[in-house]
Parts: structure tokens; sequence; C-alpha cells
């Protein structure tokens, strides 16, 4: 069981912490509750039923900061191929999200990096659900980096990427 005080990554909600454990009633079941804040996001509260083992499965720790450090340094670097079938992209992101392994969610988001500045080099856009998925990756790994690194959220993805610049996805 958490601890309230207890910080960490809640799936596509980010960083959070137990802010209180109670009882109450939601949608008619009434259960013990975690009451969870997200750390970058002070209007939102989160229910998590104590018990409910399929909501308890997307708790991940927060990274320590050796790891986040050797992350930086290591998943941009690492090659990445875009999947060009639109349907089997979204499948990959979703599931890369639904994991939320952090090498694969920097490397994720390298792929979009890479794809984005080859669209604008010729006057394109990305597609919507690439889109969708950068930026549901994107604030998973901005907030636990910010927060273990000690960086502004807004740092981050310059953090990540500018260490090395990412080669070129490739597109076939």
């Amino acid at each position: 069981m958490l601890t309230v005080g207890t910080v960490f990554l809640y799936g596509e909600n980010g960083v959070c912490r137990v802010e209180e454990i109670r009882r109450e009633t939601v949608r008619g079941q009434e259960g013990d509750y975690y009451i969870l804040k997200p750390l970058y996001n002070g209007r939102s509260t989160i229910h998590v039923p104590v018990d409910s083992a399929f909501l308890k499965r997307k708790m991940r720790r927060i990274l320590t900061e050796s790891e986040a450090r050797e992350l930086a340094r290591t998943a941009p670097q690492e090659t990445v191929e875009w999947i060009p079938n639109d349907a089997e992209r979204e499948t990959y992101f979703r599931k890369v999200l639904t994991d939320c392994d952090r090498r694969e969610l920097i490397r994720m988001l390298k792929t979009i990096y890479c794809r984005r500045k080859e669209l604008t080099a010729i006057g394109r856009r990305l597609h919507t659900a690439d889109e969708a998925a950068w930026h549901s990756a994107e604030k998973i790994v901005r907030e636990e980096m910010a927060l273990v690194l000690r960086l502004e959220p807004d740092e981050v993805m310059n953090f990540l990427f500018a260490q090395q610049e990412p080669r070129s996805a490739s597109l076939s």
C-alpha cells in the first residue's frame, strides 16, 4: 500500500503525489481511494481505488537521478525506424504509452522529432495521431525528467535532444 506523500509516475497522467487515502463513494462504489495530485497540474485530482490491480499497474516508481542521466545520455542516440503504416504506427505508439518504458518513450519521441523535422523541411506536418502521441509521451518524460534532474519542464526536450543532434529517421 502506498503512503501519503509518495511520488510516482501514473501512466499518461504524469508525476503524481498521494495527497491522502480516504474512504469515499465514487460512481456509486464505496471504497478506499488514493487521492492523487499531479505535480505539474495542480487543478487536477485523480481518485484511484486502493484495491484496483488494473489501475495500480499504471503506477511506476520515479527514476533515480543516475537512471535518468543514463537514459538521457543513451536513449536519444539509439537507431529508430519510422513505421510507414498509420494504423501500425498508432498501435505501436499506444503500446509504448501504455507500457510506460522510459527508454521506449524517449525513442518514440526521437522518432517523431526526426519525422517532424523531415516533414517541416518539405512544408508538411505530422499526422494528428502522431502529434497526439508526441504530446502524451512528452508529458510523461518531461515531468519525470524535470523532477529527477531538477530542470524546468520546458528544458527537458532540449536537454534530451540537444546532447546529440538526432540522426534522421528512416522514411521507408
